[in-house]
């Protein structure tokens, strides 16, 4: 009965060693994948505001320039037109 005893402890404290290191691996894990998605978030919002304060205002021009050769209708406002 000792015997067996101390073998049920041995693969108690076995099983209590693998848990503790698949938990550590898990969170090492979760804490890269954790910075490679801020890292990506920057990048993104990084890439928003080029696009907003610097790409903008070429695009604007451009807009006008192609306003010249290609008709582009107004929108409407829901309202009927008056003449006069």
């Amino acid at each position: 009965m000792d015997g067996l005893r101390g073998d049920l402890g041995q693969l108690l404290n076995d099983w209590l060693e693998k848990r503790r290191v698949a938990t550590r691996d898990a969170h090492v894990r979760l804490m890269y994948g954790t910075a490679a998605l801020v890292v990506v978030a920057i990048l993104v919002c990084c890439l928003l505001v080029y696009t907003l304060f610097i790409e903008r205002p070429h695009y604007s021009s451009s807009d006008a320039r192609l306003r010249k050769f290609i008709p582009i209708p107004q929108r409407s406002t829901g309202r009927p037109r008056t003449t006069r």
